[in-house]
């Protein structure tokens, strides 16, 4: 008999075959009573190589996508292309979900159809909050984010508010106008109505993009502290290894949202 799909995790980093793994069985371990499927157009061999093999084996619910495209947005846009769930879910192999996750996000947008996105809670390996939730950057945060500018230490209350401001107390949801894509929940119907990611982001901010449009659709963007999950990598959220890393397409992808959002266009 088939089963209806409730969430489709579509993973499109870059990925080994052990860390993969790891993500499912992570997925697999909180899943229950959720059903999924998990694609994944980043993995580092083939699906007929012996690890390829293994891991479908193993795992019923993977589909990997061979030959994926080069940027995120367009690799995300291929593996949602693939999904059948009812929300599909932008999402890292290295967040894990934790106990009653992945239930809460999907009960959640059931109970509450005006929402077109929503994001779990993020913590560190130490139980400490990340900022999965954030301001649309304006003109400012994105020059002190992607420029010299940073580094000369101004703008300090500026990026806390942009990257905290607002935070909810644990187990409170919240409205939100940049969710991150490392993990996130997408109602079908909101790509039905605004499409899919804009591919021409080359790096980052694909996401806030896509918030930005959601909202300007009608939908709603929420983040729900009581689905947590675990980031095995949140130094990606830090600012001292955003301005350390930040290449220039960051500051590329960073002024294409901001016009976007100034001129008002999709």
């Amino acid at each position: 008999m088939a089963i209806d799909v409730d969430i489709s995790f579509c993973l499109a980093e870059p990925v080994t075959a052990v860390e993969l793994r790891g993500f499912l069985a992570a997925v697999e371990e909180h899943a229950d009573p959720v059903a999924y499927e998990v694609i994944v157009a980043g993995l580092d061999c083939s699906p007929q190589s012996p690890e390829g093999r293994s891991l479908q084996a193993d795992f019923p619910q993977l589909t990997i996508y061979e030959n994926p495209p080069p940027t995120p947005g367009r690799r995300l846009n291929h593996a949602m292309g693939l999904a059948v769930g009812r929300y599909l879910a932008p999402w890292s192999p290295r967040i894990y979900p934790l106990a009653g996750c992945l239930f809460n996000l999907v009960q959640f947008m059931d109970e509450n159809p005006e929402s077109g996105l929503a994001a779990p809670r993020l913590l560190d390996s130490d139980s400490h909050l990340l900022p999965s939730r954030r301001r649309v950057p304006g003109l400012a945060v994105i020059l002190l984010l992607h420029t010299l500018l940073g580094g000369s230490g101004l703008g300090g209350p500026l990026l806390k508010r942009h990257y905290h401001a607002g935070e909810p107390p644990v187990f409170q949801q919240a409205a939100a106008g940049f969710l991150s894509a490392r993990a996130l929940l997408l109602r079908r119907e909101t790509l039905e109505e605004i499409g899919p990611f804009d591919e021409g982001f080359k790096i980052f901010y694909f996401d806030a993009d896509y918030c930005r449009r959601a909202a300007k659709a009608g939908w709603h963007c929420h983040y729900l502290a009581g689905a947590p999950a675990r980031d095995l990598a949140p130094e990606c959220f830090y600012l001292d290894f955003i301005r350390r890393t930040s290449p220039p397409g960051h500051l590329a992808d960073a002024t294409r949202v901001l016009l976007k959002k100034w001129l008002q266009i999709n």
